[in-house]
């Protein structure tokens, strides 16, 4: 009778074990682009918009709290903006908790990258508080589903015809 039941156990570990084997043999035979949420271009700036409206969300929250916006680490390269680049982009924001971790472009090359600046009183229309311009530097696809959003103004100046896609305070 013990013999028996270890034959059954025995045969019981067997079937879950080539089952094991036979599940993973499917997932890994499945093409990867089912499992990767950013293998389209499309895809991609979808993601760049969702990080963007993020981003912003967490400089309202920060500046609802402290009173002002993160400061800018200025980059020579880019004209004094903040870029996502350099791997700290907006790290403030992660430190104190606004956001779980940091967010970049998809791509986050030369040619697409996030950027951040906080302009100074006074500048571009004459405000009275300092603002920052958050951007998208260029998507991939024709962006129609956009319908009019990121667009920035102040002033004379129109940041989103400079960049694909931009907010800022207002």
């Amino acid at each position: 009778m013990e013999k028996k039941k270890k034959v059954r156990l025995s045969a019981q570990q067997g079937l879950l074990g080539m089952g094991g084997i036979c599940l993973a043999f499917l997932i890994a035979a499945v093409p990867s682009r089912h499992f990767d949420l950013l293998a389209t271009p499309a895809s991609r700036d979808q993601a760049r918009v969702t990080s963007i409206y993020q981003l912003d969300g967490a400089l309202t929250r920060y500046f609802q709290k402290n009173g002002h916006y993160p400061p800018h680490v200025s980059e020579v390269r880019f004209g004094g903006w903040e870029t996502s680049l350099d791997g700290s982009f907006l790290g403030q924001l992660v430190e104190e908790g606004y956001l779980s971790r940091t967010l970049f472009d998809p791509i986050n090359n030369d040619s697409f990258h996030f950027r951040y600046f906080v302009y100074p009183t006074g500048s571009w229309g004459g405000n009275e508080d300092p603002f920052y311009v958050l951007v998208a530097t260029a998507f991939e696809t024709p962006h129609d589903f956009l319908a009019g959003r990121g667009s920035y103004r102040r002033g004379q100046r129109i940041w989103s015809d400079e960049f694909a896609f931009a907010l800022g305070s207002h």
